[in-house]
């Protein structure tokens, strides 16, 4: 009997499995992401956007406990809006392209 092999590519699983991923960090890690959510408003309202390298200049890094890709949490709410890309500057990123934020108007 030959096993079916799974697709590569499914768009749809991936995004199920990213969302998956934020929903549990929404509850592992609430106090962290708050502070977060927090510090990212006030970068926003005073240079008009942020990343979330600027957030962790003012939070630190995710706590030990955490999965640093909580990090990635940060700007999924509905307070944020993408409006751009930029390399990150720090160096174990290794220069990939994250997101530049901005808050909804309301």
């Amino acid at each position: 009997m030959i096993a079916k092999q799974r697709p590569l590519f499914d768009l749809d699983s991936g995004q199920a499995l990213k969302q998956e991923a934020l929903d549990a960090f929404e509850v592992k890690a609430t106090d962290w992401l708050d502070a977060a959510r927090e510090s990212a408003a006030l970068i926003c309202r005073t240079h008009g956007a942020a990343t979330s390298d600027d957030v962790l200049d003012v939070v630190g890094g995710a706590p030990p406990h955490l999965h640093h890709n909580v990090i990635g949490g940060i700007f999924h709410s509905p307070m944020f809006e993408r409006v751009g890309f930029r390399p990150t500057r720090r160096p174990q990123g290794h220069a990939r392209i994250i997101g530049v934020w901005r808050l909804k108007e309301e």
